[in-house]
């Protein structure tokens, strides 16, 4: 999924990462990155709820913490 978002292919990198939290839900940086895709092809509503869900599974966690920050801008 990094390799798709660095590329700037989100919709890519979001699929990716879905596939990952499938095999291991409780895959913190898959929410991350899931997030952060969602949130780089404007979806927020969903990027949310990604950062929300690292954020149960592991409570401080900066990345998913900036992500939910960016989109209540």
């Amino acid at each position: 999924g990094r390799i798709y978002y660095a590329l700037g292919q989100y919709e890519a990198a979001a699929k990716a990462f879905l596939r990952a939290l499938a095999l291991d839900p409780q895959f913190v940086y898959g929410y991350v990155g899931l997030g952060q895709a969602q949130q780089a092809q404007g979806d927020c509503e969903n990027a949310k709820v990604s950062f929300q869900k690292a954020l149960e599974i592991d409570p401080g966690n900066l990345s998913a913490e900036r992500g939910l920050e960016e989109c209540e801008k």
